[in-house]
Parts: structure tokens; sequence; C-alpha cells
């Protein structure tokens, strides 16, 4: 099976950083890392994020939709970043899938 990891980086207007490191195999994604300069609320907000984000399974056209429907879903505050920095970083991955 073909696997490849992508990952792509999103800087926010002040200096912070956002990226996002995407596993896919056949054509799937297995899996979603976020990681950066931020911290979420509640506490362990980030921790559940990133385990909701690392099982999720779908295809990539449907990765931006799926991955910040958890976090609104999850009402998570990020802080330090925004959701569009995100978006952006998904976006990124979307166009240009090539690692």
């Amino acid at each position: 099976m073909n696997h490849k990891t992508i990952c792509k980086e999103k800087k926010h207007p002040g200096g912070k950083l956002v990226k996002i490191c995407v596993n896919i195999m056949g054509g799937e994604v297995q899996g979603v890392l976020l990681t950066g300069d931020f911290f979420a609320e509640p506490e362990n907000a980030v921790e559940d994020l990133i385990s909701s984000l690392l099982n999720l399974k779908c295809h990539l056209f449907e990765l931006k939709e799926k991955a910040l429907g958890i976090i609104r879903e999850r009402s998570v505050k990020i802080i330090g970043i925004n959701e569009e920095d995100i978006e952006k970083a998904l976006s990124d991955i979307l166009e240009n899938p090539d690692p």
C-alpha cells in the first residue's frame, strides 16, 4: 500500500506557528497531528483533540470538514492561533498534497 505523510505549516501574524501532519495510506487519511505555538482550553483539550485527529479516518477531500468539525464539536478554545490558521494549513494540504 502507498503510504505518505504530508506536513504543512502556517505562521500566524505575530509569529505563532501551527503545523499539521497528515498520514495517508491507500488514498485515505489515517490520522492528523496538530502541533504549534498554542494551547487550548479546557485543560485536556489539546490531548483530546490530537487523539481524535490521530484516529480520524476519511478521504483526503473530507479532511478539512472533518477536522474542523471535531474542533467545533468539542468547543475547543484555541489560544495563540485561530481556526483560520488551522483551516489554511488544511487547505494547503488539499491544494498541494505532495510532501
